[in-house]
């Protein structure tokens, strides 16, 4: 048999204007049998999503203090810990969580630029992080600049591989004098070495 239990319809988006503009409204209704709007389209084709006046292409607004969009796939599951999931919560903000053990990366020119792998490691310039934060870059110009309340530091690699950062006096206070000289510094052990972490090469 067929029941009453959603509607579609068409109405003026502002008829006491007296414009042609329409807007099509989708309704359901609920558990207790009460009937309302859930979405529109309207006159200029922003789709609303909970509100019945969508500021953007798409527009989705929740009366409760949360409100999230989930996204799976066919082998994600489909429970609310399965997916990505994108949104906003009034008590700690906004939030991208992807809930599987893969990575999560961001984006440009149809290339990676930062990724977050399933344990947390950072990667920028490459896509398998093996560090917390691994940075890789090209080049030996600057790959990081930093700036307090004076001037930018910047830090470059070297041909060789080694990372130097700019000793600028405009970014030091408390610039004294030191009471030993040449004779301390050349009893002081020089060594030459390798880190742990690095190649035989």
């Amino acid at each position: 048999s067929i029941v009453s239990a959603a509607q579609i319809g068409a109405i003026w988006e502002n008829a006491a204007a007296s414009t042609t503009a329409g807007a099509l409204i989708f309704r359901t209704n609920s558990s207790t049998g009460g009937n309302s709007e859930k979405m529109r389209i309207s006159a200029n084709g922003y789709v609303g999503i909970g509100t019945t006046g969508p500021n953007y292409k798409l527009h989705i607004d929740e009366t409760a203090t949360s409100n999230f969009i989930q996204i799976t796939t066919a082998n994600t599951g489909k429970t609310s810990n399965d997916g990505l999931v994108i949104g906003y919560n009034e008590s700690d903000g906004a939030k991208i969580i992807n809930r599987e053990s893969t990575v999560l990366q961001l984006g440009t020119s149809n290339k990676p630029r930062l990724t977050i792998d399933a344990n947390g490691k950072v990667g920028i310039g490459i896509t398998n992080p093996l560090y917390t934060l691994d940075v890789v870059a090209t080049g030996t110009t600057a790959v990081a600049r930093f700036k307090g309340s004076g001037a930018y530091s910047s830090c470059s690699f070297t041909t060789s591989g080694t990372l130097v950062c700019s000793s600028d006096s405009r970014l030091k206070y408390n610039v004294n004098n030191i009471r030993y000289g040449l004779d301390t510094i050349s009893k002081l052990r020089a060594i030459d070495f390798n880190w742990i972490n690095e190649s035989a090469n």
